[in-house]
């Protein structure tokens, strides 16, 4: 647990973790950027993970499996806060809420690694294997098309005509598709 520290770019790189929950973040009044999990023993590498802590500026909450952008103060981005987006493939997309995030408070934005919890819309049928960026309905992502930027790689298929889906999914660096 971090009580009144300030953590930036913390990397723990070749530990035992065994039956740890890396989810439990336990912060109090602390400072929390760009937290990595990876190449640890017994943890399998599809579970490596990367979170931002991000102050939420949507105007609602975010709730876990919520897919974020990048939101701007003032007119520059400066790392520190997202939003969500009703554009299609949206280039400012970041992640996804690993946790509960009240409008301006900040949280755990997971931007990278192994989820089962990244809510989707299937009204376009999701195949395993499927790029899934931002959809037109806030905080949902759906399967991309030609020129959309993708987050994440389907790991569950999803072909409901709704936008109730959660699948697991594997949440990538940012790219066009």
């Amino acid at each position: 647990k971090f009580a009144s520290s300030t953590v930036n770019n913390s990397v723990i790189v070749g530990n035992v973790c065994h039956g740890n929950d890396v989810a439990e973040w336990g912060l109090a009044t602390s400072t929390f950027n760009e937290c990595e999990i990876h190449d640890n023993v017994g943890l399998a590498n599809v579970w490596n993970q990367g979170h931002d802590y991000l102050k939420n500026t949507s105007g609602g909450s975010l709730a876990a499996g919520d897919l974020v952008i990048a939101s701007a103060t003032g007119e520059t981005y400066d790392g520190t806060q997202c939003t969500t987006t009703t554009t299609q493939g949206d280039d400012l997309v970041i992640g996804m809420a690993a946790e509960t995030i009240a409008d301006d408070a900040s949280g755990a934005i997971q931007t990278i690694g192994k989820t089962v919890s990244l809510k989707v819309d299937g009204t376009t049928d999701i195949a395993i294997g499927d790029f899934i960026g931002t959809s037109t309905t806030a905080k949902i992502g759906m399967k991309c098309s030609a020129g959309d930027m993708a987050i994440a790689i389907a790991l569950e298929a999803y072909a409901t005509n709704d936008s109730n889906g959660v699948i697991d999914a594997l949440l990538i660096t940012p790219r066009k598709v």
